[in-house]
C-alpha cells in the first residue's frame, strides 16, 4: 500500500510499525479504531511503554502530512490529504480504466495486517474490485473482434476456481 501527498509524492512510511498502524487506520476508515484495538495490533502482548503508541503515531503523522492521524472520542482515524492505493482503486474502478485497475494490485491488500478481521473486509472489497473490471475487460474482449484472445485466461481462472459462473459462460461464448 502506497500514501500519495496531493502532489503525488509518495509518503508510505518505512518503519515497520508505522506501516501496519497506516494500514489498520487505512481498513479502519472512516471510522478509525479503538485506541486499545491499534494498540493490542501493534503489541499483542503489551506496548513496551506507556507512551508506545502516541510516539509511533507522530512518526506516522509526520510521514503523511498534510494527512493526519487524530483521535477522537477514543479512536484514531485518518483525516485530511491522505491518498492510498485503495482510493485510487475506488476511482479506476469508476473510470471503468480496467487495465490500470489490474495492474495497480500487486500482492494481497493490506498485507502487513496479516489475518486481522479488519484487511479481510478490505481484501473482500478490493477482490470484488479487481474482478469486476477483469470481467469488463474479458467481457470485451470475447465479444470483440478476437474472441479466442480470452481463452487462456478464462482457461487459467476456471482452473483456479471452478464456481465463478461468470467466466465459465464467457469461456463457453469465445
Amino acid at each position: 500500500m502506497r500514501v500519495l501527498r496531493p502532489d503525488g509524492v509518495d509518503v508510505t512510511p518505512r518503519p515497520a510499525q508505522q506501516r501496519l498502524a497506516l494500514a489498520a487506520l487505512v481498513a479502519a476508515r472512516p471510522d478509525g479504531l479503538l485506541v486499545d484495538d491499534l494498540e493490542e495490533l501493534l503489541w499483542p502482548g503489551g506496548a513496551p511503554s506507556a507512551n508506545a503508541l502516541q510516539a509511533v503515531l507522530s512518526k506516522l503523522r509526520r510521514a503523511i502530512a498534510p494527512g493526519d492521524v487524530v483521535l477522537d472520542r477514543g479512536r484514531y482515524a485518518l483525516r485530511g490529504d491522505v491518498d492510498t492505493d485503495l482510493d485510487e482503486l475506488e476511482r479506476l474502478h469508476a473510470l471503468g480504466d480496467t487495465d490500470a485497475l489490474e495492474a495497480l494490485v500487486r500482492g494481497a491488500p493490506l498485507g502487513e495486517l496479516g489475518e486481522e478481521p479488519i484487511a479481510v473486509g478490505v481484501r473482500r472489497r478490493v477482490d470484488a474490485i479487481v474482478g469486476a473490471g477483469r470481467a469488463r475487460r474479458l467481457e470485451s474482449t470475447v465479444h470483440g473482434a478476437d474472441p479466442a484472445a480470452a481463452l487462456p485466461e478464462l482457461v487459467a481462472l476456471n482452473a483456479a476456481d471452478t464456481h465463478d459462473e461468470r467466466w465459465w459462460a464467457l469461456q463457453m461464448i469465445a
